[in-house]
C-alpha cells in the first residue's frame, strides 16, 4: 500500500460530540440511521441523532461498566464487565430482555437470526433465548477468557477462540466439541471466517496467522511477519487483511505465507473496518485512515481525536463514526466521497456539513416554521400532497382520514404500543400489510388505507385489550358493580389504595387507570433523562406493566417536574391534588387573609383551556375571576421574580469578585432543578445559588413586609400561588425553605388545577372584564416575565448586574447552541474588562450531561441558568395539556407579551425600589439574606417529607440497639439534615473496632451520659441562633449540670452553619463552652463547617475528620 500518496486528504469531520466521562468502548448505528449508540466505562448507553450529534436519550438498566454493542434486527444489545447481556427497544427506549448467568466480564457475543451466543472472562459460552432471557444450553472446553465468537449462516456451527491458545468449532444443537484447533504459542485474539471455503482464519498474540480446514482440523498455513500481536483479521476478494499492535496493517493472499506490510500508525492498530472497496484503520496515535483496496493506497487522514483510537463504525451507507479514549465521538464523511477527486469529495462534504447546519438552525429556531418538501401519496384512494417530514398518522390526519391513536404524542418518539393507528400499507406485489402509523414515515408513493375490515378488526380488538387492561385494574370499578355492602366490595375498595401513590405529595400515581401506553416511560427518560418508570414485560394478555424504579415515587429519583402528567393521556398520572384545600380557604375569606400571585406563564396559556389562541385571556381577566371567588389581594410573580434577578445579581457579583468562589454559579429559580442536584449530584450543592425560588420569595414577603402593612399576623394570611410548576408542590412542604417555621406559601396549585375550580364556580374567563393587580406590587417589569421562557433569568440578571454596575446599558447577548449538550446555549459578557462566560440550559436530561462535566471540572462557566422543563416554566408540566407540540408557539406569544412591559431592569421596579428602602434595606445583607435566601441546600434523603422517616432516621433506629460499649457515640442536633449527614459521616469513618452510635441528642439516654467515656457532638444553629429542635431538650439538660460533673468525658464537637447569618455556629460554640466547663477533655477544638467555603462545610469538616482519627487511635 502506498502510505504517502499525494492524493491522501486531510478530511475535516461533519461533527464532533464529548459523549462519555470515560473512554468510547464501542459505537453502533440503528439500520435506518436515524441515531447511533454509544458506550464507555459507564453503567449507561446514550442514543444519539445521526445527523446532528444531539443525545435525545440515555439508557440505564447496566449496574456496571458497558464494554460492547450490537445491533441485530432493529434491537440494541449490550454487555458489561459484570457478566449481564441487555436487549433494548430502541425505538421506545428501554430493556426488553436481561441475560444474566456469566461469572465476571462479558468478552464477546454474536447474534446470529433468533441466537444469542456470549463468551465471558469465567472461560464458558452460553446460549440465550432472546424472548424470555432464559440460558439453553452452555459450552464448555476452554480453559480461558473468550476472545471471539462466530456462527455460521446454517445456525448448525459455532466458532469460539480463546486466551488458552485454541479455536473450537462447536454443534450448536448438542454443544458438542467438532474439532479443537490447536497450533497457536499464545492467546487466540481474532478470527475470521470464509463461509464459501470453509476455511477458519485465527489470529494470535504470538505474532502469527493461521488458515484452518475445518473439516479435519488440521492447519493449512501460518502467515508471519508481524512483530506484535494480530488483533483483528478481515477478509475481501481472496485476501486476508490484519491489524496489529506493531502499528502494520497485513495483506495476505491465501496460498503464501508472506505477506505485504503498511506502517499504518505509529503505535498499535487498534481496529480495522472494512467497506465495500475501502478499509478504514484507527490507532493509538489518533488518527483514523481510509484504504482504498483496489489500489491499495491511503486516500484519506482523518484527524480530530487527541487520544487513541478505540472503536470505529461504518454505518450502512458508508459514514463513518470513530471513539477515543478522549470521550469523544466524531462523525466523518461517507467512505465513497473518497474515491472523487480532492474537490468534489470537499464539495460532497460541504454539502453534507450544510445540511447538518441547516438542520441545527431550524432545530433552534423553536417556533419558526421551516418549509418541508412534498410527497405524493395515495390515502384512501385519494391522490394528496402532504409534507415529507410527517408519519403516516399526521399525514392521513392532514389529508381528513380519521385514524385514532392514545399513545401517540407529536412531542414524543412514536410508542407504538396501543394499536389504535394501525393501517394498511401496499408493499411488494400489490399486497397490503399492517403497520402502526405512528411509527412509520411517510415516503413518495405510498398506497395508505385506514377503513378497511382489517383495520377495522385490529381496532376492535386493541379497545378490547384497553377495556380488559382497565377493567382487571380498576378496583373501584368492580365494587361498584358488586354493590357496597359485602367483604370482598370492602376488601377491594381497600386493596385499590395499593395502586395509589401520593408519597410525593406532588405527583399522584394511580395505577388502576394506567393503560401502558409508555409516554410517561419515554418522557422521563428521554426528554428528562432521570428514569423513574419502566415497562416490564409479563405473561398474559396485557403484555407489560408499568413499574416505579423504586418502592414509590418518593424513594425513586423523581424531580417532580411534572412532565409525565402532562403527557399521561388517561391521568394515571396526575398533580397532587389540592383543590379541596383552595375551596377550603375560600370559605375561610372572614377569618384570613386571603392572597394569591400568579404566575405570568398563564398570560400566555391559560386560553388553551378555552381552545383559545395562545395569550387570548388577559392579565385583568385572570384577575377579575380571583377578585370573584373571594380573593382581597391579588399579584403577580413578575414583582418576586425582579426581587429574585436583583438578589442573585448581587450573589453573583460576590462570588465573581471572591477568587475562592465556586464557580459556576447554578439558578436556582427552578425548583425540580434545585431537587436534582440535591437527589443525584450533592456534591455540586455548593454551586447553586441561595436565593430563594421566586414563588417562595412571594411568600415569604407576603407573610413579611405585606402582613406589617396589613397589621396583621402571618398566621392570618393564607398565601396561594397558581403556577406552572408542580414541583412548588413539594417545596411548599419542606422545613428548609420556612421562614420562623411558617411556610411562605401555603398552597400552590397548577394551571389545570385552577382551571377546574373555575369551571366548578361556572367562571368563564372569555366573558369577564378586566380588573388589576393590587398594591404595593402592581407595577411589573418585563425581566419578570420572561422568566417564563429558558434564557430569561439569565437576561434579566445579567441585566441587574451589568447596568448596575457600569451606569450603561446593557448590551445585546449573543447565544450561541452548545454542540453535544441538546438545548445548550453559551455566551460571553463583557462588563469593564471582566470576561464572564453565561450558559442557559433547558430539559433535565441536558442539565445532567452539563453537570457531569461540571463534577470533572470539565467547564470553563461563571454562570449557568437550569430549567427542568423543556423551554422553562412555558413548558411546565402543571400548564393545559395539548395534543399538539404546542411548545414552539408558547414561546412566541410568551416572548410577544414580554416585549410589551416598558420596564426592562427590575432594579427599575418603583415598587421593588420602595420594598427595599423600608424593608430590606439592600439586596443580600442579614434581612433580605434571612427571608429571601434558603438557610442552606442539602442532599435529599428519600421520603424527606415532614411525615416520613429519612433513611438515616431508620439507621438511627438499628443503631439504638446496638450497646455502647460496642462503638464510638456520636450524638447530632439536625434542622435540615446537614449536621445529621455529618455525624453519620463522623460515625462511619471512625468505626474503627465496631459500628459507632449515631443518635439524635433528644433521643438520648440522659441520665446514662456520666457513664460514656467518648462523644461526639454535632450540631447546626437555627436562625435565630438557637439549637435545632431535636437537640433543645438535651442541651436545657445540659445547661442545668455543675461544673466538673462530666470530668471523665472525653469529647469533640463540629458545628455546621452559616458565616453569613450573625449567630453562625452559636449553637456549636455554646455546646463547646459548656463541656468544656463540664469535662476539660476536649479532643480537638471547636470544628466549624461554613456553608460559605469554597467546598462548603466540607473545606472544615475533612481535615478535622482526620484530626480526629488520629487522636481516638491513640487512646
Amino acid at each position: 500500500m502506498n502510505t504517502s500518496s499525494n492524493n491522501t486528504q486531510t478530511i475535516e469531520p461533519l461533527f464532533q460530540v464529548e459523549a462519555h466521562e470515560s473512554a468510547i468502548n464501542s459505537i453502533e448505528v440503528s439500520t435506518d440511521e436515524n441515531q447511533f449508540y454509544t458506550c464507555a466505562n459507564e453503567n449507561v448507553i446514550k442514543c444519539w441523532d445521526f445527523d446532528t450529534g444531539k443525545c435525545v436519550a440515555t439508557l440505564s438498566k447496566h449496574e456496571s461498566f458497558v464494554n460492547s454493542l450490537n445491533i441485530h434486527k432493529g434491537i440494541l444489545y449490550s454487555c458489561d464487565i459484570k457478566g449481564v447481556l441487555i436487549s433494548w427497544d430502541v425505538m421506545n427506549y428501554h430493556p426488553l430482555t436481561i441475560f444474566k448467568g456469566h461469572e465476571g466480564k462479558v468478552s464477546s457475543f454474536h447474534n446470529r437470526n433468533d441466537l444469542l451466543f456470549s463468551g465471558g472472562v469465567d472461560h464458558t459460552i452460553k446460549l440465550w433465548n432472546t424472548s424470555n432471557g432464559n440460558l439453553i444450553r452452555q459450552y464448555l472446553a476452554h480453559t480461558d477468557q473468550i476472545s471471539q465468537l462466530y456462527a455460521t449462516i446454517d445456525q448448525k456451527r459455532l466458532f469460539s477462540s480463546s486466551m488458552d491458545s485454541q479455536a473450537i468449532l462447536w454443534d450448536v444443537e448438542n454443544s458438542q466439541q467438532i474439532l479443537t484447533f490447536k497450533g497457536h504459542q499464545n492467546w487466540v485474539l481474532s478470527m475470521a471466517f470464509d463461509e464459501e471455503k470453509q476455511i477458519l482464519y485465527t489470529g494470535s498474540n504470538d505474532c502469527t496467522i493461521k488458515s484452518w480446514d475445518t473439516k479435519s482440523g488440521k492447519c493449512i498455513k501460518t502467515y508471519e511477519g508481524h512483530e506484535y500481536a494480530v488483533v483483528q483479521l478481515l477478509l475481501y476478494n481472496n485476501k486476508i487483511y490484519s491489524g496489529s499492535w506493531d502499528g502494520k496493517i497485513g495483506i495476505f493472499s491465501e496460498k503464501k505465507s508472506k505477506g505485504k506490510f503498511i506502517s499504518a500508525h505509529a503505535g498499535k492498530v487498534r481496529v480495522i473496518q472494512m467497506q465495500d472497496s475501502y478499509l478504514v484503520s484507527g490507532g493509538t496515535d489518533g488518527k483514523i485512515k481510509v484504504w482504498n483496496l483496489n489500489n491499495e493506497s491511503c486516500v484519506s487522514l482523518l484527524e480530530g481525536h487527541s487520544a487513541p483510537i478505540s472503536t470505529i463504525k461504518i454505518s450502512p451507507s458508508g459514514a463513518i463514526l470513530s471513539g477515543s479514549e478522549d470521550r469523544n465521538i466524531i462523525r466523518w464523511p461517507l467512505v465513497s466521497s473518497y474515491s472523487k477527486s480532492r474537490s468534489r469529495s470537499l464539495s460532497l462534504i460541504q454539502q453534507e456539513k450544510e445540511k447538518i447546519t441547516r438542520f441545527k438552525k431550524d432545530f433552534v429556531l423553536k417556533g419558526k416554521n421551516v418549509s418541508q418538501t412534498k410527497v405524493v401519496v395515495t390515502i384512501n384512494g385519494k391522490r394528496c400532497h402532504v409534507d415529507s417530514n410527517l408519519n403516516v398518522l399526521e399525514a392521513c390526519r392532514k389529508s381528513g382520514a380519521n385514524v385514532q391513536s392514545l399513545c401517540y404524542h407529536p412531542s414524543l418518539h412514536p410508542l407504538a404500543t396501543c394499536k389504535f393507528c394501525v393501517v394498511e400499507i401496499e408493499g411488494i406485489g400489490h399486497s397490503f400489510k399492517k403497520c402502526c402509523s405512528c411509527a412509520t414515515p411517510i415516503r413518495e408513493g405510498m398506497n395508505i388505507r385506514t377503513d378497511t375490515d382489517l383495520t377495522k378488526e385490529s381496532l376492535r380488538k386493541s379497545l378490547l385489550n384497553l377495556t380488559s387492561k382497565i377493567e382487571s385494574r380498576n378496583m373501584n370499578l368492580m365494587s361498584e358493580k358488586m354493590g357496597n355492602s359485602n367483604e370482598l366490595t370492602d376488601f377491594l375498595q381497600s386493596s385499590n389504595q395499593c395502586f395509589i401513590d401520593n408519597s410525593t405529595q406532588a405527583v399522584t400515581l394511580d395505577l388502576s387507570k394506567c393503560i401502558d401506553c409508555g409516554r410517561c416511560e419515554q418522557v422521563c427518560s428521554r426528554i428528562q433523562g432521570i428514569s423513574v418508570f419502566s415497562l416490564e414485560e409479563t405473561e398474559g394478555p396485557h403484555q407489560s406493566t408499568l413499574k416505579v424504579n423504586g418502592k414509590s415515587l418518593s424513594d425513586s429519583d423523581c424531580i417532580y417536574c411534572g412532565l409525565c402528567t402532562y403527557y399521561c393521556p388517561s391521568d394515571a398520572l396526575s398533580e397532587f391534588d389540592e383543590t379541596h384545600i383552595f375551596e377550603q380557604f375560600l370559605t375561610q375569606k372572614n377569618d384570613y387573609h386571603l392572597v394569591v400571585g400568579i404566575d405570568p406563564s398563564l398570560f400566555t396559556t391559560i386560553s388553551e383551556l378555552y381552545g383559545k389562541e395562545l395569550g387570548a385571556i388577559t392579565p385583568g381577566q385572570i384577575v377579575k375571576s380571583l377578585r370573584i371567588l373571594g380573593f382581597h389581594t391579588i399579584f403577580s410573580l413578575q414583582f418576586s421574580s425582579d426581587i429574585y434577578a436583583i438578589e442573585l445579581s448581587t450573589e453573583l457579583m460576590k462570588r465573581l469578585n471572591d477568587t475562592q468562589a465556586i464557580l459556576p454559579i447554578l439558578t436556582s429559580n427552578c425548583v425540580s432543578s434545585v431537587y436534582m442536584i440535591e437527589k443525584l449530584y450533592p456534591s455540586l450543592i455548593p454551586h447553586l445559588s441561595t436565593t430563594k425560588s421566586p414563588n417562595q420569595i412571594f411568600g415569604s414577603v407576603v407573610k413579611s413586609y405585606f402582613a406589617q402593612k396589613l397589621e396583621k399576623s402571618p398566621e392570618n394570611i393564607r398565601c396561594v400561588t397558581i403556577t406552572p410548576c408542580i414541583a412548588n408542590k413539594y417545596q411548599n412542604k419542606l422545613k428548609n425553605i420556612q421562614s420562623e417555621n411558617i411556610s411562605d406559601v401555603d398552597l400552590s396549585i397548577t394551571v389545570r388545577e385552577f382551571g377546574k375550580i373555575l369551571q366548578n364556580h361556572s367562571i368563564d374567563l372569555r366573558k369577564l372584564e378586566e380588573d388589576s393587580f393590587d398594591p404595593p406590587f402592581s407595577i411589573t417589569s418585563s425581566a419578570g416575565c420572561s422568566f417564563s421562557v429558558a434564557g430569561g433569568v439569565l437576561q434579566s440578571t445579567l441585566r441587574c448586574l451589568y447596568e448596575s454596575q457600569t451606569r450603561k446599558e446593557f448590551p445585546k447577548l449573543e447565544m450561541n447552541e452548545v454542540f453535544g449538550i441538546p438545548n445548550m446555549t453559551e455566551g460571553t459578557l463583557m462588563m469593564e474588562g471582566r470576561r464572564i462566560k453565561v450558559a442557559v440550559i433547558d430539559g433535565s436530561s441536558s442539565i445532567r450531561t452539563f453537570l457531569n462535566k461540571v463534577q470533572s471540572g470539565n467547564h470553563d462557566f461563571d454562570f449557568v441558568e437550569i430549567m427542568a422543563c423543556p423551554g422553562g416554566c412555558i413548558g411546565g408540566g402543571g400548564q393545559p395539556k395539548s395534543k399538539m407540540n404546542i411548545l414552539p408557539k408558547r414561546i412566541v406569544c410568551s416572548n410577544q407579551i414580554t416585549s410589551k412591559f416598558s420596564i426592562q431592569n427590575p432594579n427599575d421596579n418603583s415598587d421593588v425600589q420602595t420594598l427595599y428602602t423600608d424593608f430590606f434595606k439592600s439586596p443580600s445583607i442579614h434581612i433580605s439574606y434571612e427571608y429571601l435566601h434558603t438557610q442552606n441546600f442539602h442532599p435529599i434523603h428519600y421520603s424527606s417529607l415532614k411525615t416520613k422517616k429519612t433513611p438515616q432516621t431508620k439507621r438511627r433506629q438499628i443503631n439504638e440497639n446496638i450497646p455502647q460499649k460496642n462503638g464510638l457515640l456520636v450524638l447530632y442536633g439536625s434542622q435540615t439534615g446537614d449536621a445529621e449527614t455529618v455525624a453519620f459521616r463522623i460515625g462511619e469513618e471512625c468505626s474503627f473496632k465496631a459500628k459507632s452510635r449515631v443518635l439524635e441528642m433528644d433521643s438520648f439516654n440522659f441520665a446514662s451520659l456520666q457513664h460514656e467515656k467518648t462523644i461526639i457532638f454535632v450540631t447546626s444553629t437555627f436562625w435565630n441562633g438557637s439549637f435545632p429542635e431535636n437537640a433543645t431538650s438535651f442541651w436545657n439538660h445540659l445547661k442545668s449540670l455543675s461544673p466538673n460533673s462530666l470530668n471523665k468525658l472525653k469529647f469533640a464537637v463540629f458545628g455546621v452553619g452559616d458565616s453569613f447569618y450573625p449567630h453562625f455556629n452559636i449553637a456549636g460554640k455554646l455546646l463547646f463552652k459548656k463541656l468544656s466547663e463540664l469535662s476539660q477533655k476536649s479532643l480537638l477544638p471547636l470544628g466549624e463547617g461554613d456553608y460559605r467555603s469554597p467546598n462548603g462545610y466540607l473545606s472544615a469538616l475533612i481535615p478535622w475528620i482526620e484530626d480526629l482519627k488520629k487522636v481516638l487511635t491513640k487512646k
